[in-house]
């Protein structure tokens, strides 16, 4: 609504602001916690792999920590209510008149074969839902299995890290490293994105994400640690900040909201459903080894979906589709007027 030409950008920056909060906070948290940085001590072992957990007086701060957290989150949500506001519109534009004018001469064009106007009005709703079109399956599919690698690293990366570099105060420093990176992640890939189509933007992401998760777990001292957890939150922040711009121009800004809803709540909902049982169950099972490759081999499948299959481009038999319900009720209009 305020800034319709640099869509991108600006959601990287938003997006950016809330990544970094990871620079604080996962510090704050870490000071709260475990002030004296003591070491996870208590071993437990299922079988297959290995992993310490802290003792009870760093458990006990728990209930602490979160209330600290909630009264910050309470201000800053209060503080962000206070500043919103919504873009004066033209008041000529905004009647409801000007609307249906608007519309009337739109699909006016659209019967005299005006393919830009046959297109503006595939994205409204009445004529074709958005759930019978082949992009927003495609784009739901590259939600899930691109949101796979970005939820687990974010959820494990400690667990993990703490099995082969026992060491809480740089764990944490680590989440700062890759809420910075994230940040910065979501700035040059709004920018991009601008720039780029979403199919060469989201190409990129994807590649970045395969290489780090398929050799992460051959990672074993600190300094790689840190780069590779943070190239996988630089892509991570990517991710997040190129569909809310393709849905946008792909479906319209009125009825973009709606499919990014499904998107967010559908798609990523689903990743972050997978990413429990990975973490409860299928780590158990396999290991991380092979759930890295796994989740390797889910990323591949989304490149190659997004480089063989994925294309904004509206299908011919749309447009026919459109047509016909055009002249459907046009000649209804006709009739009615006739009587």
């Amino acid at each position: 609504m305020w800034f319709k030409r640099h869509k991108g950008l600006i959601t990287g920056v938003s997006l950016f602001f809330f990544a970094n909060s990871v620079l604080v906070f996962a510090w704050l948290t870490g000071k709260i916690m475990n002030p004296d940085n003591l070491p996870a001590t208590i071993r437990i072992e299922d079988g297959v792999n290995v992993s310490y957990i802290f003792d009870k007086r760093v458990a006990e701060r728990f209930p602490m920590t979160l209330m600290i957290l909630s009264g910050v989150y309470l201000v800053i949500v209060i503080i962000g209510l206070l500043l919103i506001s919504v873009p004066e519109k033209d008041p000529v534009k905004a009647t409801p008149e000007y609307q249906a004018d608007k519309k009337r001469s739109l699909i006016e064009k659209a019967l005299s074969n005006d393919q830009k106007a046959v297109d503006s009005l595939i994205k409204r709703e009445e004529f074709i839902p958005f759930y019978k079109t082949i992009v927003f399956w495609l784009l739901f599919i590259m939600g899930f299995g691109g949101s796979l690698v970005p939820y687990f690293s974010v959820n494990s990366y400690k667990t993990y890290g703490l099995i082969i570099i026992n060491d809480d105060n740089f764990m944490s420093l680590v989440g700062s490293i890759g809420g910075l990176t994230n940040g910065i992640g979501r700035l040059f890939w709004g920018f991009v994105s601008d720039k780029l189509t979403f199919r060469q933007s989201f190409g990129w992401i994807a590649l970045i994400q395969l290489v780090f998760i398929a050799s992460f777990s051959l990672i074993e001292t600190k300094p790689l640690y840190a780069i590779w957890y943070g190239m996988m939150q630089f892509a991570a922040g990517g991710f997040f900040t190129v569909f809310g711009p393709e849905v946008s121009s792909t479906f319209g800004t009125k009825r973009g909201p709606k499919v990014f809803s499904f998107i967010s709540g559908g798609a990523w909902q689903l990743s972050t459903l997978m990413n429990v049982a990975i973490g409860k169950w299928l780590v158990q099972l396999w290991g991380y080894q092979i759930i890295f490759f796994g989740l390797a081999g889910g990323t591949f499948i989304v490149l190659a979906v997004d480089v063989m299959l994925y294309k904004r481009k509206i299908k011919k038999k749309d447009r026919q589709s459109v047509l016909s319900i055009l002249e459907q009720k046009k000649e209804e209009e006709i009739k009615a007027s006739l009587l």
